[in-house]
């Protein structure tokens, strides 16, 4: 294409992914990329996958031989690591095993590269989702919450293309593929919590309930043949033991003093707001609202009420800003530009501050949307 048919928007588009493609190398290629790894949850994927290979499936769960791992390969106590546990189902140390046969850097260098792709893919299935413009997506990769979600190495880019695939089922009303997709989000268990509202959405029902239970017992079944039966016993306890009292979900920041609360209170007031969110949405949902506005606020929901939500988390709301940005109401694109901000802002601050404010500021514009502008 001659230059001078290229227009300003178009010169932009090119400039800006050239400028993401040298940001991306020049940090697959910093020389401190060890550095970043140690940093990351991928290292605790990665010794998980050499304890799998290993034939040692049963001790990803002990800490004091996963530490020992830790520090015996990753030579990790020399360089100050915080020590990261994996809290995840068997199978999942399985997947990371091809990346044991690699270096430290060359393997956190491919795995960055995946969910750097499955991210960019999940950015355009949204794309096609609610006709944004091919500028959203420019816009949405240099937050903090997608290059997060490549530094940190976790899995949530998987849970972010499961969560798009599921929405565009719902809206093809294709409950079978639904139901295998929302079995699927047992990957990150506490990401369970949006089944309910997705089988508000469904067609045929017990179509949607048959696929969802029958891919969660299949994951189980394949979880324990690896594991053994004790999974249930000894995964549970390990996770009740060391992360419930972390209170790492947005709701719990509300609670400054939140140690000082019995958790039982907590959790009953979560509760209480799970339910009346279940209403709100199957209300509107029968009032005949579109389940492209509807998915949002579910995403939302399960973020501010989710017990253990994480920063990678927040990778998810990408599907509620895409929408937001797509409504032709120039007052609210006000709203959702200033909340993108917001976004970037925050990020940089202390995650409690951050988490809150951002989810409230959400939460707001996602009721006000819901009140007054569907």
């Amino acid at each position: 294409m001659p230059l001078k048919n290229l227009n300003l928007k178009t010169l932009l588009i090119i400039s800006t992914l050239l400028f993401y493609t040298i940001f991306y190398f020049k940090f697959i290629t910093d020389k401190n990329l060890t550095n970043y790894f140690i940093k990351s949850d991928f290292k605790v994927y990665y010794v998980a996958a050499q304890l799998a290979r290993e034939g040692k499936i049963k001790d990803i769960y002990n800490d004091t031989i996963f530490y020992s791992k830790t520090l015996q390969n990753l030579n990790l106590y020399e360089r100050g690591s915080r020590y990261l546990r994996f809290i995840n189902f068997p199978i999942i140390a399985y997947f990371f095993i091809p990346f044991t046969y690699l270096s430290i850097t060359d393997s956190y260098r491919l795995y960055t590269f995946l969910v750097l792709g499955i991210m960019c893919f999940g950015l355009i299935k949204l794309q096609k989702i609610y006709g944004s413009d091919i500028g959203i997506i420019l816009i949405s990769i240099p937050t903090p919450i997608f290059f997060g979600g490549m530094y940190y190495g976790q899995i949530s880019p998987f849970i972010f293309l499961i969560l798009i695939l599921l929405l565009i089922s719902l809206v093809k009303k294709n409950d079978k593929i639904s139901g295998i997709l929302s079995g699927l989000l047992i990957i990150k268990p506490q990401v369970l919590l949006l089944i309910p509202f997705v089988f508000i959405f469904s067609k045929k029902k017990k179509k949607y309930l048959f696929y969802t239970l029958i891919t969660l017992l299949f994951y189980l079944a394949v979880n324990i043949l690896i594991f053994g039966s004790k999974l249930f016993v000894q995964y549970f306890n390990y996770l009740l033991s060391h992360q419930i009292e972390t209170h790492d979900g947005y709701l719990f920041n509300f609670f400054v003093f939140y140690k000082y609360i019995d958790i039982k209170i907590i959790l009953f007031f979560t509760i209480i707001s799970l339910a009346f969110a279940f209403y709100l949405i199957n209300k509107k949902f029968k009032e005949g609202y579109d389940i492209k506005v509807l998915f949002p606020l579910i995403i939302i929901f399960g973020l501010i009420f989710n017990i253990h939500t994480t920063y990678n988390d927040l990778l998810f709301l990408l599907i509620p800003l895409f929408y937001f940005y797509s409504l032709k109401n120039l007052k609210y694109k006000f709203f959702m530009l200033l909340l993108m901000a917001l976004v970037m802002i925050f990020s940089l601050t202390s995650f409690q501050f951050y988490s809150v404010s951002v989810l409230l500021l959400i939460a707001f514009l996602s009721l006000y949307h819901i009140k007054y502008l569907a």
